[in-house]
């Protein structure tokens, strides 16, 4: 289900609506319902037992994300991994109610290379998900995806806020518009024709392909001549957006199909690739500041350029990813 909000200040918006959490006895009846429809046993002593850190997580994250506009880019990514670090733990409460149960899932859990090499890329570093630690921890309750390393740049290229400049770095597109109307008798989604060149699928091949890929519904395509696109219909859960790992959306609520380009890695969620790129940034400003000088040089670098345009769309969009994952619906903030 789609929410449209419209406001003056989206990220002031997105922050209301999470303050919500920050009352207790909201919280504690929103964790009850939650424990619940999880079939624990004993979930009005769960949430009673969880909703201080609950609600303490969201508190801090907030109280970080809105001083972040004071701070440099400088030290912006550790400042803002560790909000995000604090939203990430209140999610996993939601689903886990025995979180922690033991210490390895404290660390962590993601690691950049210790030493840097003189000439350094940071679009070609290494970002490794360890076995235990919080991050791993994340994809094993809410995400199939356990792929062990990235490089920076392939996960820029999940990030649909940030295309433009990607494409200006590496001359790829990695992402297509598609169109999604919403009709009484189900939801038409319109790919264009390029896809298919990209792929060298059919439509009827590209269509099983996609479903192959999809846990929450399924693709039926939609028979008659379309010039430079097709149409297919989207059946899944009730009052759900579409929800398919090749499918993103901009933080204007539009829709996108990512094409690999060659890269032989599977589609990220934009909240695990966003929070990857945060830890592994704030690794190399804390312990790497001569590096870390040069690659926030913009007049140098067009590393630089893209960091901290995806510092800019962090802070206006993660809270809101996981404002979507906290309600299981779509937030879409627009500028009024």
């Amino acid at each position: 289900m789609k929410v449209e909000i419209y406001t003056e200040s989206p990220e002031r918006a997105i922050w209301g609506e999470l303050a919500y959490f920050e009352n207790e006895l909201i919280a504690r009846d929103y964790l009850k319902n939650k424990y619940a429809q999880l079939n624990v046993e004993h979930p009005d002593r769960l949430s009673f037992r969880n909703v201080t850190p609950f609600l303490i997580y969201i508190r801090q994250a907030r109280q970080i994300f809105q001083s972040a506009h004071e701070i440099t880019n400088w030290m912006k990514p550790t400042h803002l991994y560790y909000g995000m670090m604090s939203l990430l733990k209140a999610l996993i409460l939601t689903v886990d109610p025995y979180y922690p149960q033991n210490s390895h899932v404290l660390k962590h859990g993601i690691s950049t290379k210790k030493k840097k090499k003189e000439l350094f890329r940071f679009f070609s570093d290494d970002i490794r998900v360890q076995k235990d630690g919080l991050f791993p921890h994340y994809q094993a309750l809410f995400s199939s995806h356990y792929r062990a390393d990235y490089s920076p740049i392939q996960l820029m290229q999940m990030i649909p806020d940030i295309q433009d400049t990607v494409y200006k770095v590496t001359q790829y597109h990695h992402f297509l518009p598609v169109g999604v109307e919403d009709t009484q008798e189900n939801v038409l989604v319109t790919f264009p024709d390029a896809v298919l060149e990209h792929y060298k699928y059919s439509q009827e091949r590209f269509v099983e392909w996609v479903n192959s890929k999809s846990q929450d519904g399924l693709f039926l395509l939609v028979e008659g001549d379309k010039e430079k696109h097709f149409q297919v219909t989207w059946s899944g859960k009730q009052d759900q957006a579409i929800k398919h790992p090749y499918l993103y959306r901009n933080k204007k609520g539009d829709y996108f199909v990512w094409i690999r380009n060659n890269h032989l890695v599977e589609p990220v969620p934009e909240v695990e690739a966003e929070y990857l790129l945060l830890f592994s940034l704030s690794m190399l400003s804390r312990y790497e500041p001569p590096l870390w000088a040069e690659v926030m040089d913009a007049t140098t670098s067009m590393e630089g350029i893209l960091i901290q345009e995806l510092l800019r769309i962090v802070q206006r969009k993660f809270p809101n990813l996981i404002l979507n994952q906290l309600h299981g619906k779509e937030y879409i903030y627009l500028i009024r």
